[in-house]
């Protein structure tokens, strides 16, 4: 299985303007221009930096059998700086232990937003955030597993994190823990620690069907009596969190400019259906998608929603098929305020050498 949205939240930023293009004008500027995307990227963005570069952790404080917690990670801005990509890859209770947070800041909520995967739980971690710059405190809250959750992350110098976690279960009382961080260079090699053996699922299993360097060819209707636009990319799949998730890199041009998107992909067991989170680097916010696969395990749907570039909800419909072991199939429909659109995307591997 592969839900990739790919150019997504592109197309929707693109979407008025594209359909400006189409509307008959009285007369065209001598030396008119193309038209431009619109810059997402807000002063808020720019205090994600202070996260970036390469850390050691170890567990401080916190419920005994969380002893010998620690390890390394590794934070980066992707999407020309919309967004934290921060990978864990350490121990937890001595156990092997990977994860993946992701962050990025809402303009139309005026919240930071952020969700968190790893290779224990099996439902994603969705939480909202704020930055007292003064203090140099970020604060967060969401729902986990196995109640409310709370993390300040402090920084008492630009080399050193100390973030407190705070977890309220109904009817017992709060556990806390308090991690330690310190910026380095360069991680030592024996401080990354071993993927481990994890249970994998079935469905899990056919996320890795799509593991590997792949083209793209995007076809794009915006009007039905119009000849589809194409457009084509270069992604590359990786699976990570031991497995329970994949994580991709696409790269292409959209309007003539370079565009950068990623999807995270996983597998809820809990709710018993496959999760998406597509990023890009024409959108501040996220497009989220569920769905199922068919019995026959050769198509899966999925729906979710977006926003606009004026924060206006749009709604998403897709489906993937397998045409075979190295070519994949994605149909979208697209559906906001400005319209509709849709998009097929056909999916080659790439030839190895």
């Amino acid at each position: 299985m592969k839900n990739r949205a790919v150019l997504v939240a592109a197309v929707l930023a693109a979407l008025p303007m594209l359909r400006a293009q189409d509307e008959p004008k009285a007369k065209a500027p001598a030396a008119a221009q193309p038209p431009q995307m619109p810059n997402p990227k807000q002063e808020a963005h720019d205090a994600l930096k202070a996260f970036a570069g390469t850390w050691e952790y170890k567990l401080q404080s916190g419920a005994p059998e969380a002893a010998g917690t620690g390890g390394v990670e590794r934070a980066e801005l992707v999407c020309n700086g919309l967004w934290l990509k921060w990978t864990v890859d350490g121990k937890y209770a001595g156990e092997p232990f990977q994860g993946l947070w992701l962050v990025g800041y809402d303009p139309f909520q005026k919240k930071y937003r952020s969700v968190w995967v790893d290779a224990k739980e099996s439902t994603p971690v969705e939480m909202e955030g704020s930055h007292d710059a003064k203090a140099k405190t970020w604060s967060w809250s969401g729902k986990c597993a196995t109640g409310e959750l709370r993390s300040t992350i402090r920084f008492p110098d630009a080399d050193t994190m100390i973030e407190t976690c705070v977890v309220t279960e109904a009817g017992k009382e709060p556990q806390s823990m308090e991690f330690i961080r310190k910026r380095v260079k360069a991680a030592p090699v024996e401080a990354s620690a071993p993927k481990g053996k994890v249970e994998l699922a079935a469905e899990h299993k056919e996320l890795h069907k799509g593991l590997g360097e792949w083209e793209a060819v995007v076809k794009t209707v915006m009007d039905p009596a119009q000849p589809a636009t194409e457009e084509k990319g270069a992604e590359k799949v990786h699976a990570i969190c031991n497995g329970k998730y994949t994580w991709s890199e696409f790269r292409s041009t959209m309007m003539g400019q370079p565009f950068e998107g990623h999807c995270l992909v996983g597998y809820d067991s809990a709710a018993k259906q496959y999760v998406s989170y597509w990023i890009d680097s024409f959108s501040a916010t996220w497009a989220k998608t569920n769905g199922t696969a068919e019995a026959d395990g050769k198509m899966i749907r999925m729906q979710g929603s977006c926003l606009c570039p004026e924060g206006k909800p749009m709604t998403m419909r897709q489906v993937m098929r397998w045409k075979d072991a190295d070519t994949r199939l994605l149909e979208m429909d697209i559906e906001g305020a400005d319209g509709k659109c849709k998009m097929d995307i056909t999916y080659k591997r790439k030839a190895k050498g």
